[in-house]
């Protein structure tokens, strides 16, 4: 389940005085039972809502995703962001896997690596992740629309998405970072592995 979602259930559910305002749920027993559907739907995607423990990552990945969280903490410490709040600017990881990526260029010696990664970073909001020697697996982007923008390129690009009898090219995640706790992360599969 989406972060940003299950967020805003819980904004919901734990302020009902502000949803009981809404002239629409002025009816007690309508009212009632909205919260009740709200703090159902909370505790079942709660559930489905996975840190970045939860994600088996190779540790490259995880060095990664630590200095990541470490930069952005540092570089929002002093802005107004509850302790759970997500920070603004997300990143996409992607763990590649080369015996797919090796499939499709052997069928297509344009279908590469290079080709995806050119892809992503030349999208609107995309900014170099580490700044002087960027990553090919860790992108940065400067708000969560440009990175979903991202997504939907890589979705449509039609050479990448999974293939019978290939293996996938490989995994994609979108990694939240909250002021304190753990990562949160959502694994966007329609990229590359429906």
């Amino acid at each position: 389940m989406n972060h940003y979602i299950l967020r805003s259930l819980k904004m919901c559910i734990s302020k009902p005085s502000k949803l009981f305002q809404n002239e629409l749920f002025q009816n007690k027993l309508l009212f009632k039972t909205m919260l009740a559907m709200l703090r159902k739907l909370f505790k079942r995607f709660n559930k489905s809502n996975k840190s970045i423990t939860d994600v088996e990552l190779d540790e490259n990945s995880k060095n990664i995703l630590r200095l990541w969280a470490k930069i952005l903490r540092k570089k929002h410490r002093k802005e107004d962001y509850a302790d759970d709040e997500i920070f603004k600017d997300p990143l996409l990881l992607i763990e590649w896997n080369e015996p797919g990526i090796l499939a499709r260029t052997a069928i297509n010696a344009l279908f590469t690596k290079d080709a995806l990664l050119n892809l992503i970073r030349a999208q609107v909001g995309y900014a170099p992740f580490p700044p002087l020697a960027p990553s090919n697996c860790a992108f940065s982007f400067n708000d969560r629309q440009a990175l979903l923008n991202t997504i939907a390129v890589l979705t449509n690009n039609n050479w990448s998405r999974h293939a019978n009898g290939l293996p996938d090219v490989g995994r994609c995640f979108e990694i939240g970072v909250p002021r304190k706790g753990q990562l949160e992360t959502d694994e966007h599969l329609i990229a590359f592995n429906i």
